[in-house]
């Protein structure tokens, strides 16, 4: 791997964990399980589902595929 990918891969890493942070900050929540709520409740859920499975690759199909989120439609 080179040294280019290594880094995007944690430059993504930590914005992701900063938007983790961020919203958890905002919405007052202290509990993994209310972030996590609050994540599988978005309202732009279904759409993040549907472009993981156009873009994501066999991976994400596999993962998707392996949820039961009986509100997305997956």
């Amino acid at each position: 791997m080179s040294t280019a990918i290594v880094h995007n891969v944690e430059s993504g890493v930590r914005q992701t964990l900063g938007q983790y942070l961020t919203l958890a900050k905002d919405r007052g929540l202290s509990r993994r399980s209310r972030l996590l709520d609050v994540l599988d409740n978005h309202p732009d859920r279904g759409d993040l589902i549907a472009w993981l499975r156009e873009y994501g690759g066999e991976p994400w199909t596999k993962y998707l595929d392996s949820l039961e989120w009986p509100q997305n439609g997956c």
